[in-house]
């Protein structure tokens, strides 16, 4: 139903956190002044995580599962919440053929911080890969909708607590830029002792209740919640005869550049994001009447985004009554931007103001700061402002209305900005660098298995300041370092370009060494004996934000994770938000570590592989940027696309076949695969025959590293070519190929320049 420009509407919502199972049962209990913290009962060692916070409740039918006693408590919450969002916005689960989009124009959107971390939990105790399938992030999604016919765009966004949001922003762009009709979006994060152990060793769990912004605050509590949204174009909405439950008026992002853990104090990041969505919404700080603040609680959080609030408010600011939620239902993570926008609908829904639970205005340490505390009460509630601000100093923020602006959030069904890419970098075994790359390929050298060798690349880093990051954040960083030579931005110019700079990265594993080092360490010895560093520098954004902090980008910085098609899936992100003017440039990277460990665990799940570390960049601009300033055009960024199977192969085939007879007739001649040596390739192989399209592929000269694999596809297309080409020729156009387990190919489509 792509139409022509539109206003962007959250139709439906659903919601599952300590106050209640469902939205209503949630609601009510927090306009009953309820609060949702105690002792834990659901996670691992409920006596080690002695300072509580909180969980979801068991449910008749819902968890567990009564199909399926041993699922996941993740997929069966988040299945829950997304059916009931999708009642909400009118819209049947058990009839997904009743909707008016066709199953292609549907989507999934999803944001969390620690994918299915129970099952790692799982994995670590019985030293066995098993429990594995149930971890990465779009095994959790495919779980939870495999009831619905959800094909297309599919992907999960980490940052860190801020991804919630993050994902609503990214449905929003979806559905401007006419790819998909319907999205469903949000976040969640189960309890877990993993998370508990580790913001507890950063002391920021408070063994008190949470006391957001009181002179006495110091902590929070850590809670599971999963908070869900459908969201759709304002036309289409109306077209179907459904109703908006909030408009989404406007939506702001920005990275601190400052540090992994901590604010920046002045709050000028936050801030940044703030103005953004209320420029957006074409929104003054007087028409704001409620603010749904991050407020963790914690000292230097709850300081800076007081800081920022008031540096955009100003005058106002006494006014503006300030709701802290966290104080109830605890920090949810993931899920934490998502749930306090539903409960922001339900208080302009209802014209009744949500409360902080624990903090009177008596006890607010800032001045001109008007608490939103006691009970709670009628109000003419009609726009508000949400901030969620995350780990790595990644801040969202979203101005949502129970009516549609003048000047709406809009866009329509067709970007025209050209992509341009004007850099690359690529680091893999043997060969660091593009001319290295480009030399390998050339001389169809063999593949290198393993870890990229430390001193290869060292001298791309500040070596004393990432001595205590992973390996993969660290090739993230030298491969980035590549891609700004190769775009020939020097240091002295690189702040500059950097300053309105966004990026979105896509790994399928992250900081693993780190992350099992971390887990191994609270199940063999205590959670009391969790290793803070460990903790911080393992989540899985934690490459976006030392790119942040290393190159000073101050834009947007997303992660997308847990697949082989999560740097395709980062290209397409980024490329949209070009092609429709939300940014001028961005940073676009697939990184991953060699870990023993990974490649044992695949070994026993039937997928045994030979694997190398490997990190690609690529640097973004708008054809005008990249003009204005003289740039090389490496390649043109034309589309991308995706395409669903379910593992069922046969369907896979002819998916990807008419996908790629598509791209035959738009001037695609060849195809870059992403052969690795598993059941993947036989969807490949098979669906190029009797498309129009030679196929070639990298594994010869590059072992299985998947996200970057495919990414290194493109770079080889734009450095000369991959080896193993039927013809000599240079293409017009190639096609890049990622497929992945859980049954899906992302496509790239990428004009070389001397067309």
């Amino acid at each position: 139903m792509a139409s022509e420009s539109t206003g962007i509407v959250i139709s439906g919502a659903g919601l599952a956190i300590s106050l209640g199972v469902g939205r209503e049962a949630s609601w009510e209990a927090l306009r009953a002044g309820k609060i949702g913290l105690g002792p834990y009962t659901a996670i691992e060692d409920p006596q080690q995580a002695d300072r509580g916070g909180g969980e979801v409740a068991q449910a008749p039918g819902v968890y567990p599962n009564p199909a399926d006693p041993e699922e996941p408590r993740e997929p069966a919450y988040l299945r829950f919440a997304i059916d009931e969002a999708l009642r909400d916005a009118g819209l049947d689960p058990e009839d997904p053929s009743s909707w008016p989009y066709a199953p292609e124009r549907c989507g999934l959107m999803l944001g969390t911080t620690l994918h299915g971390m129970t099952a790692a939990g799982k994995m670590v105790r019985q030293n066995s890969a098993a429990p594995l399938v149930d971890f990465l992030a779009p095994a959790v999604a495919a779980r939870a909708t495999t009831h619905l016919r959800l094909e297309g765009f599919n992907a999960t966004t980490c940052s860190a607590c801020s991804s919630g949001l993050g994902s609503i922003l990214l449905a929003a762009t979806l559905l401007r830029t006419g790819e998909l009709d319907l999205v469903i979006a949000g976040g969640y994060d189960p309890i877990s002792e993993y998370a508990y152990a580790g913001f507890n060793s950063l002391r920021l769990v408070d063994e008190r209740l949470p006391r957001p912004f009181a002179r006495d605050r110091a902590g929070m509590k850590v809670s599971e919640g999963y908070g869900i949204v459908t969201v759709e174009r304002e036309s289409d909405l109306q077209q179907r005869g459904g109703r908006a439950f909030l408009y989404l008026r406007g939506g702001g992002e920005s990275a601190d550049a400052h540090h992994l853990t901590q604010p920046v104090q002045d709050g000028s990041g936050a801030a940044r994001a703030i103005t953004q969505a209320m420029s957006q919404a074409d929104t003054t700080p007087h028409d704001i009447d409620l603010i749904v603040a991050h407020a963790t609680g914690t000292p230097d959080n709850d300081a800076a985004e007081v800081a920022a609030l008031s540096s955009v408010f100003g005058d106002a600011m006494p006014d503006k009554p300030v709701a802290g939620l966290k104080s109830r239902l605890g920090h949810t993570l993931g899920a934490a931007g998502a749930a306090e926008l539903i409960f922001a609908g339900l208080a302009v829904r209802d014209q009744m103001q949500p409360t902080t639970a624990t903090t009177t205005p008596g006890d607010v340490d800032f001045e001109n700061f008007k608490l939103s505390a006691g009970d709670s009460q009628p109000a003419a509630i009609h726009t508000t402002v949400n901030t969620s601000l995350g780990f790595g100093g990644a801040n969202t923020c979203v101005v949502v209305s129970d009516q549609p602006a003048a000047s709406r959030l809009v866009g329509g069904a067709h970007p025209t900005n050209e992509v341009w890419i004007t850099g690359v970098g690529v680091i893999a075994p043997g060969c660091v660098g593009n001319e290295a790359f480009a030399a390998h390929l050339a001389e169809q050298r063999p593949a290198i298995t393993g870890p990229v060798a430390e001193d290869d690349y060292l001298h791309l880093l500040n070596a004393r300041r990432v001595r205590r990051l992973s390996d993969y954040v660290k090739l993230t960083l030298a491969a980035a370092t590549l891609a700004f030579e190769d775009a020939q931005i020097t240091e002295d110019q690189r702040e500059a370009f950097t300053a309105n700079c966004s990026a979105i990265l896509g790994t399928a594993h992250g900081s693993t060494h780190y992350s099992y080092d971390y887990y191994r360490g609270i199940v063999d010895d205590g959670l009391n004996t969790a290793n803070p560093m460990l903790f911080a520098e393992g989540v899985p954004n934690a490459g976006a934000a030392h790119l942040s902090m290393s190159f000073k980008l101050r834009g947007a910085c997303q992660s997308i994770i847990g697949s082989r098609t999560a740097g395709l899936d980062a290209l397409r992100l980024a490329s949209l938000r070009i092609a429709e003017g939300q940014w001028d440039r961005a940073v676009v990277c697939a990184g991953e570590e060699h870990d023993e460990l990974v490649d044992r665990c695949y070994a026993e799940l039937g997928l045994p592989m030979q694997t190398c570390a490997a990190a690609v960049t690529l640097i973004l601009e708008s054809q005008a940027s990249a003009e204005a300033r003289g740039a090389r055009c490496r390649g043109v960024v034309e589309s991308s696309s995706q395409v669903h199977f379910n593992r069922r192969i046969a369907l896979g085939v002819s998916g990807l076949r008419t996908l790629l007879e598509q791209q035959h007739g738009l001037g695609v001649s060849q195809a870059i695969g992403s052969h690795h040596g598993t059941w993947l390739d036989r969807v490949e192989k098979a669906a190029i025959r009797r498309s129009g399209v030679t196929m070639t592929d990298l594994s010869g000269s590059l072992a299985e590293s998947f996200s970057a694999g495919p990414l290194a596809g493109v770079a080889a297309a734009l450095l000369g070519g991959a080896p193993g080409s039927e013809t000599h020729s240079t293409p017009e156009r190639v096609a890049v190929l990622g497929t992945d387990f859980n049954g899906l190919t992302s496509c790239a489509r990428i004009r070389l320049p001397m067309h």
